[in-house]
């Protein structure tokens, strides 16, 4: 009978052991899950950077005036520089940098549809964001703010100009009324963006006339 039950033991534990190791060795470690399934999420969210063609976007982070975090219909967050136009740099704090911000927020708050498009040329800047146009219930943004003296078109060397016409066409309206950018004497510089030393003066008056 002992010999009997030692026999029994000795089968539990054979069948416990085999079956552990076969356990070990068909479950993959968890780290290796993550990544298998980091991988397949990657996979799934990619972009299609297509030229020419309007896609639906939701904002997720309004920065500047010209620089815009948007969220992808299949989740994926992108923060985008606006093509062609240059808003002032509102780190900076200088002069109409926060009505370029603000007015941005307002254009597309205000809208029931956001869309962005890409253009032929670069589909990314060297900061990794997502060269587009933007917009605003069917209104070009850029054209918006050229309109309104609130940025300066900037020319990209290459293919990205299908809307330059149209851009400059606004901005030359600004510049002839002197309107906000361009009220300032050689503060704003056609596509060269912003002179740095007016933008400062600038300040340092307003700040003495307080």
């Amino acid at each position: 009978e002992e010999r009997t039950m030692k026999k029994q033991i000795g089968i539990k534990l054979g069948v416990t052991f085999a079956l552990l190791v076969s356990f070990l060795f068909s479950t993959p470690a968890p780290q290796y899950q993550v990544e298998a399934a980091k991988t397949k999420t990657e996979k799934k969210v990619s972009i299609k950077r297509t030229a020419n063609k309007k896609v639906t976007v939701t904002v997720k982070k309004y920065i500047d005036g010209d620089t815009t975090r948007f969220k992808l219909k299949n989740g994926k967050n992108v923060t985008a520089k606006y093509l062609l136009i240059d808003t002032p740099n509102l780190k900076k704090d200088n002069p109409y940098a926060k009505e370029a911000h603000d007015r941005t927020k307002e254009l597309l708050k205000n809208a029931k549809k956001v869309q962005i498009e890409y253009d032929k040329g670069k589909k990314r800047d060297s900061k990794k964001r997502e060269l587009v146009y933007v917009w605003a219930d069917g209104k070009l943004v850029q054209e918006t703010l050229a309109s309104e003296g609130l940025g300066v078109v900037h020319s990209t060397k290459g293919k990205n100009t299908k809307y330059l016409k149209k851009i400059k066409k606004a901005q030359q309206q600004a510049q002839e009324q002197k309107q906000n950018i361009w009220s300032i004497e050689n503060y704003a510089q056609a596509d060269k963006g912003y002179n740095q030393t007016v933008a400062d003066e600038h300040k340092k008056a307003r700040v003495e006339a307080l």
